[in-house]
C-alpha cells in the first residue's frame, strides 16, 4: 500500500493517506509541524516542529511518534542524506542547520550558516549550499553548480 504523508500546521497533526483509496488512515499528533522528510528504505518520516524547535520521528509501520529531536530555532526545510545515515535541518531563526545521525536520532553537529536559512537540498554525492535569500554570503558547504536568480541561491538553475 503507498501511503502518503501531510503536515498540517494549525492542528498540529501528521495525516496519513492511503493512496490508492484516498483516505485518511492515521492522524497523529506532533509538536507544531513544518516540512516533513521520508527516509529512503520508507521506513521512518521525520518531521520539523518550528513551534516547539524539534523534530519528531515517525514509524510508517505503526504511525506513531517513536522519537523527538530538540535542533534549533525554527527548524523548517529536512533533507535527508541518500544513504539514509544522517538528515540535514534548517534553522531559521538561530542561523545554522542542525545535523541528525538517523541511527541514534540525536543532533552530531550544529553548522553557522548564513542568515535566515531557506532551504537545503542534496547532490548525489555531499551537501549542496543553503538557500540564502537577498544578497547575503553564502556559506559554502560543497562546491555544487550554484547560480544567482532573482535573489535566491540555488543548485537547480543553470
Amino acid at each position: 500500500m503507498a501511503t502518503a504523508y501531510v503536515t498540517n500546521s494549525e492542528s498540529n497533526t501528521v495525516s496519513v493517506i492511503n493512496t490508492q483509496s484516498n483516505q485518511v488512515i492515521a492522524t497523529i499528533p506532533v509538536r507544531g509541524t513544518g516540512d516533513l522528510a521520508i527516509t529512503p528504505n520508507g521506513r521512518r518520516v521525520y518531521v520539523t516542529n518550528n513551534g516547539s524547535n524539534t523534530v519528531s520521528v515517525i514509524s510508517t509501520e505503526s504511525n506513531c511518534v517513536i522519537a523527538t529531536i530538540p535542533v534549533g530555532e525554527g527548524p523548517g526545510n529536512i533533507a535527508i542524506t541518500p544513504n539514509g545515515k544522517r538528515a540535514y535541518v534548517r534553522n531559521g531563526f538561530s542561523n545554522t542547520v542542525s545535523v541528525i545521525n538517523m541511527q541514534s536520532n540525536r543532533v552530531i553537529a550544529t553548522i553557522p550558516v548564513g542568515k535566515v536559512p531557506v532551504g537545503i537540498a542534496f547532490t548525489r554525492t555531499r551537501l549542496s549550499r543553503s538557500l540564502v535569500k537577498g544578497r547575503k554570503k553564502v556559506v559554502r558547504l560543497s562546491r555544487p553548480l550554484i547560480k544567482r536568480h532573482k535573489g535566491l541561491y540555488s543548485p537547480f538553475m543553470k
